[in-house]
């Protein structure tokens, strides 16, 4: 992955993954170098698919599990200074 500056400093990045089965969190810092440090990954079981082929259709409580998971660090990414999510 190249920088867009190549004098900026490192900067912080976070990706999100939101799966059938689980919410993922991978917050990484790119080096100058254009390597990465990984600073947080994290992986919460939620579900999200449960059900889904016999209904056809997300169930009301996949959701809410999914969004439990969402909010219960909205400013970790924001503690660890993303430049871009």
């Amino acid at each position: 992955m190249k920088l867009k500056n190549p004098g900026q400093k490192d900067r912080v990045v976070a990706f999100i993954d939101i799966g059938t089965n689980s919410v993922r969190l991978l917050v990484v810092r790119i080096n100058p170098n254009n390597s990465y440090t990984i600073l947080t990954r994290q992986k919460q079981q939620v579900r999200l698919g449960e059900g889904e082929f016999e209904n056809e259709e997300i169930l009301p409580e996949a959701m809410e599990r999914t969004i439990v998971v969402c909010k219960s660090s909205p400013d970790l990414p924001v503690r660890l200074r993303p430049g871009s999510l």
